[in-house]
């Protein structure tokens, strides 16, 4: 991940060993979900001229496949949406061959103190991000609590994308649904954890949630020692 890369008119991109062309590069790439042979990394593109605190941020999508890999530079997402601070609660999910999906979820307060979720979805078949404005699922009687949610990771599991809270649960969404609608999965044998005045902690020390031979894990490990919730 530390070489450069450079463009073409088409949006894909190669890794090259000289300086890209027309003075920018991809700067600080981090890979922030995986499914399949995907990959998908997010990276801000410098731009001369321009400063630091403007410069677009990208995502890319790679293709680890011995037969033909490629490298894929999404188009940014429709204007007034500033992505550069919720990266991180993006998924992807490879539908086979080269089609794909990435979605991004953003729980969010409406202007009337409604609880509301933010969905952009990008398919790889329109080539175009598609917004929803869902419903939440659930609520704290579910044991959610969406004014209080955090995505502290992202996985795939058939035509699911799952958002997963180490103190509350997932969040889940099918993807080849024409309008996904979002269900709350609660973690087993955990207290929801709520009140953050003193912070999150480090939840992700001794939790994980991800697919593993086709089955959905949650692990929690209790040393007695460690309080997270």
């Amino acid at each position: 991940m530390g070489a450069r890369y450079q463009s073409n008119p088409g949006c894909r991109i190669r890794p090259v060993t000289s300086t890209p062309r027309g003075g920018c590069g991809l700067l600080g790439p981090h890979i922030i979900a995986a499914h399949g042979d995907l990959v998908l990394i997010y990276g801000v593109i410098a731009v001369k001229g321009e400063r630091a605190g403007s410069y677009p941020g990208n995502f890319f999508l790679y293709k680890a496949s011995p037969a033909l890999a490629w490298l894929r530079c999404l188009p940014p997402p429709s204007p007034g949406n500033y992505w550069r601070g919720h990266a991180l609660f993006t998924g992807v999910l490879h539908e086979g061959g080269d089609d794909f999906i990435v979605a991004n979820l953003q729980a969010l307060v409406g202007a009337q103190g409604e609880e509301v979720a933010e969905l952009f979805r990008y398919s790889s078949g329109s080539e175009e991000w598609n917004f929803f404005q869902i419903d939440m699922p659930g609520d704290a009687v579910s044991g959610f609590y969406p004014q209080s949610w955090y995505t502290d990771t992202v996985f795939s599991h058939d035509s699911f994308i799952y958002w997963v809270d180490y103190h509350q649960g997932m969040i889940s969404a099918d993807m080849s649904a024409e309008r996904p609608h979002l269900q709350f999965i609660k973690f087993p044998g955990i207290e929801t954890k709520v009140d953050f005045i003193e912070g999150r902690g480090l939840p992700e020390t001794i939790r994980t949630a991800a697919v593993t031979r086709g089955r959905i894990w949650f692990v929690d490990v209790d040393d007695g020692l460690s309080l997270v919730s």
